[in-house]
């Protein structure tokens, strides 16, 4: 099965990116580089243009998303467009601080899909989106979600063990 790691906005995640894909038990892993990585603009940014990106990549393959940041967001528009090919996701850092209402909203597509394929990681303290924030919404969607406390300041997400556990588990 094919394991897509979604990064956050700043090209900087791609070396965290890098680490995950290294620390990872499954040599079938693919790091999605963001269009405005390569152009070096970040107006080449756009949710429409890197879903399609992604979707010519994996083609009829199924899946595990390993998201982080604007990468959770992205994440749910797969979710909504190819659910049926999605076996897990992993949410790490989303950033409600980042986004407006309309947008949060989107997040509502994960209460279609099977709880136990889901795991969301976040920090206690980061400063695109708290726990608690992340906690009550995800929490009030459905009750049956996992979502991990990880007690940090940052928006720094090296939980690689847990995220293979995760993805081992049945």
């Amino acid at each position: 099965m094919l394991t897509i790691i979604l990064p956050g906005f700043s090209q900087r995640n791609e070396n965290w990116a890098k680490e995950l894909k290294n620390s990872l038990e499954d040599d079938r892993v693919l790091i999605h580089s963001w269009l405005h990585w390569i152009t070096q603009n970040d107006n080449d940014f756009s949710i429409a243009n890197e879903t399609s990106r992604i979707l010519e990549k994996i083609n009829d393959q199924k899946i595990n998303i390993i998201a982080k940041s604007i990468g959770t967001y992205l994440a749910m528009f797969l979710l909504e467009k190819i659910p049926e090919k999605i076996n897990k996701i992993i949410l790490l850092g989303i950033p409600f601080n980042d986004l407006d209402k309309e947008e949060i909203e989107k997040y509502k597509v994960i209460k279609n899909f099977d709880s136990k394929r889901i795991l969301i990681i976040q920090n206690s303290q980061d400063p695109h989106g708290s726990f608690n924030d992340i906690f009550e919404y995800f929490f009030n969607l459905n009750n049956q979600l996992e979502i991990l406390k990880q007690n940090s300041l940052t928006h720094e997400y090296p939980y690689y063990q847990i995220i293979n556990n995760f993805l081992k588990s049945n």
